[in-house]
């Protein structure tokens, strides 16, 4: 192939992208909004079901508006991000654990004692 071939290629190729792109963009987008959407309805259901009190709430939603305020760029709203989901992922693997792992009392008394004291870190006792 030459270079003249080669360029049209890749520019021919580069087009069809961005109209595909663009014209697949209100479908990513409403599929964005419903996946929002049923996450917040899903945190919501499972602040309630842990009977997380009003104030506690209050306290995660300011400290959560100030770290959102002091970001500069993106690398480190990533790093926060990853942080709470491995949080999450900790205390549900050790459930997990729990009812699959833990052959003995003594091993489950011992997840369970991690997960609260993770959980009272994070004052969600």
């Amino acid at each position: 192939m030459l270079k003249a071939e080669r360029t049209e290629e890749l520019t021919e190729g580069a087009l069809f992208w961005n109209h595909r792109k663009i014209n697949g963009m209100p479908r990513a987008l409403v599929a964005r909004f419903r996946k929002a959407t049923e996450t917040a309805a899903a945190v919501s259901n499972e602040i309630h079901w842990l009977n997380v009190p009003e104030s506690v709430i209050e306290k995660w939603r300011s400290e959560l508006l100030i770290i959102a305020r002091s970001l500069n760029n993106r690398s480190s709203a990533n790093n926060i991000e990853h942080t709470i989901e491995a949080y999450g992922e900790n205390i549900r693997h050790r459930k997990n654990q729990i009812t699959t792992y833990a052959v003995s009392s003594k091993m489950r008394a011992v997840l369970r004692n991690k997960n609260e004291v993770e959980k009272k870190n994070y004052e969600i006792s």
